[in-house]
């Protein structure tokens, strides 16, 4: 076999041999659809949110939030479940603009494995209060503190409220970074090949 098909060789072994997502695949857990008509907001003052189920593990990279006409900025923290009530911060995000009519996806400061689950997510806004979008016409349990969205998200969630309201499109996301694994591969490659010339 000469040089050239022995490279093309390796690289279809690389390609077909490694699980690699679609390039900017993702999964979303949550409510990442939204209904029409149905505009919740984000109130500043609080840190409030609802339960989010995880049905199997992920890496949680991001959080998203679909917001309508009025922009602001955001700080979300996501949280482990005990007996129902938000316990211990897992993940956050810094502070981050939201733009009208958007679907933004926030990183969080440190990806985190979750296994499957409940997990809270926790948002606390500036100024003006935010519109929002909603998944539908139905009502969640919604966990709230007082809040001043200058203060540092707390480590264990504090004794709160509860009341019922339609949710808001809050989702987890983790997204797949495919580049990685296939320059991995690829270096594996040009390693396997420089040993047998």
């Amino acid at each position: 076999m000469n040089r050239i098909a022995m490279v093309f060789s390796w690289m279809f072994v690389v390609f077909v041999a490694l699980p690699v997502a679609p390039a900017g695949a993702t999964i979303k857990y949550g409510y990442p659809t939204p209904v029409e008509n149905i505009w919740p907001s984000g109130t500043p003052g609080f840190l409030l949110g609802f339960a989010i189920t995880v049905p199997q593990q992920m890496e949680l990279t991001h959080v998203g939030i679909l917001t309508r006409n009025l922009a602001g900025n955001v700080k979300v923290g996501v949280y482990s479940d005990s007996g129902g009530n938000p316990n211990t911060k897992l993940a956050q995000t810094d502070a981050t603009h939201l733009p009208v009519h958007s679907d933004t996806m926030i990183p969080v400061t440190s990806p985190t494995t979750l296994s499957a689950g409940t997990y809270w997510f926790m948002a606390t806004y500036d100024g003006i209060g935010v519109a929002l979008r909603s998944p539908g016409n139905f009502n969640v349990s919604m966990k709230y503190v007082s809040f001043d969205y200058n203060n540092t998200l707390p480590a264990t969630f504090p004794a709160h409220s509860t009341f019922s309201q339609i949710p808001m499109c809050y989702y987890l996301a983790e997204i797949h970074e495919p580049t990685t694994l296939t320059m991995l591969g690829l270096a594996g490659v040009a390693l396997l090949i420089h040993r047998r010339w």
